[in-house]
């Protein structure tokens, strides 16, 4: 399907004006096209957040997505043809993005999609393929070269790896607000905020509006600046009411999710808290709330029974409901009904897959995230020689290839057992005298994850040792 550019952009015509007749032009050399990347298997030479970028890119550029330009009309701004707003829309599942375009370069666009919100790469497959359309046109890809130069200045979010408030001047921006902007952003860091000067962004905002040259700030900038300033109250919050800390290592994960999620409603307020977990987990869950909370079980309420019964327990009050990924999909719009303020997503390696029905809906819920059992941003699928390399990275007390990782007596702290539970250190398992397992050495530790994955690091024997996949996973 061919994207509907509404601009004056237009394909470059077949003739060529001046060409003699009777002479057959040159071909022009076709243009060097990237090689076809893998999903499932990195290029060995190519940096992870490269390779997704790639991914996005060559799945953008594929897709038959419809473009609308929907240009600054409201705002009296004249249409441009590349450095605007865009309607990206899938026909195929009635799903529609809005699209910024201020750059070729990572970071420089915006768009409202999920993966956009969460991937920390600057890039998706409907801005790659805005990206890709507008260079096809004529002067679209010299546009794209050449950058963004408003006539109006600009305070916006730059997504590209660690989030960063930017300022952009405009071709009119007066000397007076140009010299303010100076002692506030860094200009020769691409006029980036300093962080510990985030507080002063409102008073430059509030200034700069007062001159008669027009300063524009996007909505995720203002989102992202108070998130950072409540982070801060929070913090200050909980060092003020736990003076020696609120959390113990000798916790598991979901007692410490538990500890987090009343804490935020004890001080912060939260009041609507969903737990997604596999069913066999909904009723432990439940148990655990209770028992560390000291709530009423019908705060604690597990979601079952047919679609009627479901959508009565959503009617009744409850602190917390629990449900499984599979309730979750058919009760999305209850769910969304009831909005959430904090989600924990328990074995969330079940929805690393962006694609599958389940994360689909998981993401459709607009909130934070939390998440339990299996993290680091939805699970971590690695090979057995990779789970191999962080045990001899830990072995060696933090080294690699010769270079120094973590911070020296790093893993002598991490093995520091437990005063309640012994057998735990700091993110790894112990073997206290060997009780825990008599035929190993009683210097061992370990890591286990989800299908029975283990990471043995024996320091006795200088040796690490991996098993995958010991358990069937459901």
């Amino acid at each position: 399907m061919e994207a509907n550019l509404d601009d004056p952009l237009r394909p470059a015509g077949r003739g060529k004006a001046g060409a003699q007749p009777g002479v057959k032009p040159k071909p022009k050399p076709k243009p060097a096209t990237e090689p076809r990347l893998s999903r499932q298997r990195k290029p060995p030479a190519m940096p992870a957040d490269d390779w997704q970028r790639a991914l996005r890119r060559q799945f953008g550029r594929e897709q038959g997505f419809q473009l609308q330009n929907l240009g600054d009309a409201d705002k009296g701004v004249k249409q441009s043809p590349v450095f605007s707003e865009f309607r990206v829309s899938n026909t195929d599942n009635g799903g529609h993005y809005r699209v910024a375009i201020r750059g070729a370069a990572s970071g420089d666009n915006l768009c409202t999609c999920p993966d956009f919100a969460t991937n920390d790469l600057g890039t998706c497959k409907h801005i790659e393929f805005t990206l890709a359309r507008l260079a096809a046109r004529r002067g679209g890809k010299a546009a794209l070269a050449r950058g963004f130069v408003p006539p109006c200045s600009e305070v916006f979010l730059h997504h590209g790896g660690l989030r960063t408030v930017r300022f952009r001047p405009g071709a009119d921006c007066p000397p007076a607000l140009l010299a303010s902007a100076g002692r506030l952003f860094d200009a020769p860091a691409d006029w980036t905020l300093p962080w510990p000067r985030l507080g002063e962004l409102d008073a430059f905002i509030a200034s700069a509006r007062k001159t008669l040259h027009e300063l524009r700030v996007d909505e995720p900038t203002l989102v992202f600046a108070a998130q950072v300033r409540d982070a801060e109250r929070r913090q200050l919050a909980l060092a003020e009411a736990y003076p020696k800390g609120a959390a113990d290592k000798g916790l598991g994960k979901t007692v410490q999710a538990i500890a987090a999620a009343e804490l935020l409603a004890r001080h912060f307020g939260v009041q609507r808290v969903l737990v997604v977990c596999p069913t066999s987990l909904k009723q432990q869950w439940q148990r655990e709330i209770v028992r560390f909370t000291g709530r009423p079980v019908q705060q604690a309420q597990v979601l079952q029974g047919l679609r009627p019964a479901r959508q009565q327990q959503h009617r009744e009050e409850a602190f917390c409901r629990i449900t499984s990924y599979e309730t979750l999909v058919r009760d999305a719009d209850l769910v969304r009904a009831w909005a959430p303020e904090l989600p924990i997503i328990d074995e969330a390696q079940r929805v690393k897959n962006w694609n599958t029905v389940a994360a689909r809906a998981l993401k459709r819920i607009e909130m934070p995230s939390v998440p339990g059992g299996t993290h680091w941003g939805g699970g971590v699928s690695i090979s057995a020689r990779d789970q191999a390399r962080i045990g001899q990275c830990l072995l060696v007390d933090g080294v690699h290839a010769g270079r120094r990782l973590l911070p020296e007596g790093w893993v002598a702290w991490m093995c520091q057992p437990c005063a309640i539970a012994p057998f735990n250190g700091w993110l790894v398992w112990l073997n206290p005298a060997g009780r825990s397992f008599p035929g190993a050495s009683a210097e061992s530790f370990f890591m286990q994850g989800a299908g029975g994955h283990t990471v043995w690091i024996d320091p006795a024997r200088a040796g690490t040792f991996v098993e995958a996949m010991a358990q069937a996973l459901d």
